[in-house]
Formats: C-alpha cells, structure tokens, sequence
C-alpha cells in the first residue's frame, strides 16, 4: 500500500519499534509500514520500509457447557458435551477434578467435544466428581484456550429389597402384617403397591 495514515496511538510511533494498543479482531487485515527521514546538510532522505500485515485471531470462546447430571449405577451411559468457537481449528481435552477449585486430572482419550461414560463403568465411585473441558485452538502459530464451567457427576446405588416379607400364619378373624424395606440406594421417593395371588 503507498498510502497510510499516520499513527497518534500506541507506543512507539515516533521509534524504530512500534506497539499496537489492544486488538480486536476488527483491526485485522491492517497494514504497517514505517518512513524513515533524515536531514543532512540540507538534504533530507526519506526511507519507506516494507508494508506487514496484521492479522488478528479471535480468542477460543466456550459455546456450550456441559451440564449436571444424576443417575443409578450402572443403569445409562453418562455424556457431557462442550462446544468451541475460534479463527482455527478447535480441540478438546476433558479433565475429572474432586471439587469445584480443585485442578482435574486430564482423561485418557478424551479428547472430543463430547464424553462419554459407558454405563458399566458408571459407579458410586463417580459420585461427586466434576468434568469440565479445555478447548484449544491454534492458528498461524498462535494459541488461545478456554474454559468451560464444571459439571457435576452424581451417582446413586441401585435399590434393592432389603427385607423381604415373611410367610405368615394366623387363626380366621385375625389379620397379617407383611414388612418390606428397601435398602442400599439415597434416591426418595418410593411408593409401595402391595399384590395378592
């Protein structure tokens, strides 16, 4: 380009090194050049250096966070699913962590926009961990990453019969009273239907 505007902002116009302020994504596609005078014995000299270009990358922003989730062992896979925007190309890592401050611990292979537990693998050991994700992107060298918030995994024991009604026997005109109790699960909730046959 042979014409510009002369730069007021920044730091450095008036130097041989010259510092943008902030970018925005907006300033790409911007040229820099700088002229170089010099007055010598009444003669003045006027250099022109070469033209760059500048291109400004957008930061990786998280477009979708994963969310909670609750479930009974062994009964659903588990999923979690983040999504990224960028100038680039975007890859993803997911992290388990024990808090909601505590710094995860990267997971084996999970490197997709979504996780997925198999529901086999899905226990009360599970319970109370956190999954976020860490999405990355890099372009022409530069790299930004971000962030998404974290999801809490809740795993609950399936229930089972832990008392099972008795056999009963008592005389005509008197009345039976059969107990069961559920066990081995924090879910609430249940109801009882009794059946005869």
């Amino acid at each position: 380009r042979l014409a510009g505007t002369p730069i007021s902002d920044g730091i450095g116009a008036h130097s041989s090194t010259y510092t943008t302020e902030r970018l925005t994504v907006s300033d790409s596609n911007t040229y820099y050049y700088a002229v170089v005078t010099q007055d010598y014995e009444g003669q003045q000299v006027t250099l022109k250096s070469h033209t760059a270009k500048l291109t400004v990358l957008s930061n990786t922003a998280i477009t979708t966070h994963p969310t909670s989730v609750s479930t009974i062992q062994g009964e659903d896979n588990v999923t979690f699913t983040a999504g990224a925007s960028g100038s680039g190309d975007v890859t993803y890592q997911w992290y388990q962590a024990t808090s909601t401050t505590a710094t995860g611990t990267a997971i084996s292979g999970a490197t997709g926009a979504t996780y997925t537990i198999a529901k086999e693998n899905v226990n009360t050991s599970l319970n109370g961990k956190y999954y976020y994700c860490v999405a990355t992107q890099t372009n022409n060298g530069q790299t930004s990453s971000a962030t998404t918030n974290r999801a809490l995994l809740t795993v609950v024991a399936p229930a089972t019969i832990g008392t099972q009604p008795s056999a009963i026997t008592v005389t005509e005109g008197k009345t039976a009273t059969f107990n069961t109790v559920v066990t081995g699960t924090s879910i609430p909730g249940f109801t009882y239907q009794w059946y005869e046959s």
